[in-house]
């Protein structure tokens, strides 16, 4: 069996160009995987309008599906355009959209709503973190709700070396995570206590206009480990998300579970199983 795991670097962590092979590692024998990634073409990743990089990773990954029996491609982006590329090649190769989210699909123009229906019509099956995205992705698609699966985000661990030196002296809160994340009212709190910091961890289109008060440090594309060392030193953690049906920030809560700090959620109904009254949360 071959098999193709398709993505896109991340904005948020510095992968310093490492290529990130998903559990490729881990499964089972006879399965022979290839990994496709934005990383590859590093001069072409340098330009993010029209975000070159992405078209022609997605390209390259359908060219090759049609000797394979199996793509994963993650996140919204990638899976949108490998299968567009995919239907446009007439490629048979059964389709995984893994980490599928959209975040922002309010905002979307009618041009990118139809490529969205486009590319996914003949995803086989799409798997995301929360189980609100499986109730209310298909009719925006034009995909059948049996495709759709959700799956409780989880890892490994932090990776967090807890020995090491704090990255920022003194006593700060930290917030970590890019997508859905609602920073300009967090701002707005922090500039209100000028005695508190607060470190930041976000991509730069998290924080695009917005206006960062002189308590607020940001820091945009720095190592993971980097993330983990700002996090595991705060006092406690932030998590403001834009809405109370934004389906974002299930890495950060698992990774703030890992690390047992305190942390302010947002009330989000995509926290429904990861935020448990009684049990893990105070209201």
């Amino acid at each position: 069996m071959k098999a193709l795991n398709v993505y896109e670097e991340n904005a948020l962590y510095d992968t310093s160009g490492k290529i990130w092979h998903w559990i490729t590692p881990k499964t089972l024998e006879g399965i022979d995987w290839e990994t496709i990634t934005t990383i590859q073409t590093p001069e072409l990743n340098k330009i993010q309008k029209p975000y070159l990089a992405r078209y022609l990773t997605a390209f390259r990954a359908a060219w090759k599906a049609r000797n394979c029996d199996l793509v994963v491609t993650h996140g919204e982006p990638m899976a949108i355009w490998t299968g567009i590329f995919m239907r446009l090649l007439n490629v048979k190769a059964r389709h995984l959209a893994w980490s599928f989210t959209m975040p922002e699909y309010d905002g979307y123009g009618m041009q990118r709503k139809l490529l969205l229906r486009f590319g996914m019509k003949n995803v086989d099956q799409l798997v995301m973190f929360s189980e609100i995205e499986t109730r209310t992705y298909p009719p925006l698609l034009g995909v059948d709700a049996s495709r759709f699966r959700m799956i409780p985000w989880s890892a490994d661990g932090t990776n967090a070396d807890k020995s090491a030196e704090p990255l920022i002296e003194g006593e700060y809160i930290a917030a970590i995570g890019g997508e859905g994340r609602d920073y300009g009212t967090l701002f707005k709190a922090m500039a209100m206590i000028p005695e508190r910091k607060l470190a930041v961890v976000a991509s730069p289109a998290s924080i695009k206009g917005l206006e960062v008060p002189e308590n607020v440090t940001v820091f945009s594309n720095i190592p993971f480990g980097d993330a983990m060392n700002i996090a595991a030193n705060a006092q406690f953690l932030v998590l403001p998300l834009l809405s109370e049906t934004i389906p974002c920030g299930h890495g950060s809560i698992v990774s703030q579970f890992y690390l047992e700090k305190a942390t302010i959620v947002t009330a989000s109904q995509a926290m429904n199983g990861y935020a448990i009254a009684e049990e893990n949360v105070l209201e």
